[in-house]
């Protein structure tokens, strides 16, 4: 056998894919699909959150079987919105996949960008301080939100993580509000 053919191609350690389900529709698949195209695969499933882990399970493993992904994560990405509190609290505790939540609203996330916010307000507030904060009229779908945001990621989860160990042992996740675990996905995006 020749020099050139016992060699072996070098390897590569494989691409680490998360697949992140959300509930809603335009923000989050929005800011989400910025993170490293190729390797962040995001999914709408319009479902109540204890339905929404069920499902993107399911939904993970006919992807794995049928075409060959293979997801190193699956998260699973919900807002308390107007759902049960009963509902969201067994979501917020499944095993089945990982779980990024906001109490009330993703919008939530954004803020924190900004200022750490421990008083429990709407949705329809988070929007009127973005738009002060922004300075500018802020979207549910601004594609433009990621890179607006990005050089304050280190302030938000700073924010994230203080406001959640705040209601962490002391409160059932339904009544965290405000809360938000979206920090804990944001760190394994930008590790990977």
């Amino acid at each position: 056998m020749s020099n050139h053919q016992s060699r072996k191609k070098p390897t590569r350690a494989p691409k680490k894919q998360v697949l992140i389900v959300c509930n809603g529709k335009m923000t989050e698949p929005s800011y989400f699909r910025k993170f490293k195209p190729g390797l962040v695969h995001v999914q709408f499933i319009n479902a109540s959150p204890l339905n929404l882990v069920k499902q993107a399970a399911l939904y993970r493993n006919k992807r794995e079987k049928q075409q060959g992904w293979n997801f190193d994560q699956c998260w699973c990405v919900f807002d308390k919105d107007d759902f049960t509190s009963q509902d969201f609290n067994q979501a917020v505790c499944t095993q089945d996949v990982r779980i990024a939540y906001s109490n009330e609203a993703f919008e939530l996330w954004f803020l924190l960008h900004y200022d750490y916010v421990n008083t429990a307000i709407s949705r329809h507030q988070y929007i009127k301080i973005l738009n002060r904060k922004l300075d500018r009229e802020y979207k549910k779908n601004d594609e433009a939100m990621f890179h607006v945001l990005r050089d304050k990621l280190d302030t938000a989860i700073t924010n994230a993580k203080r406001l959640h160990d705040l209601y962490e042992k002391q409160t059932q996740p339904a009544d965290r509000n405000p809360c938000t675990t979206v920090y804990k996905l944001v760190e394994i995006l930008i590790k990977n």
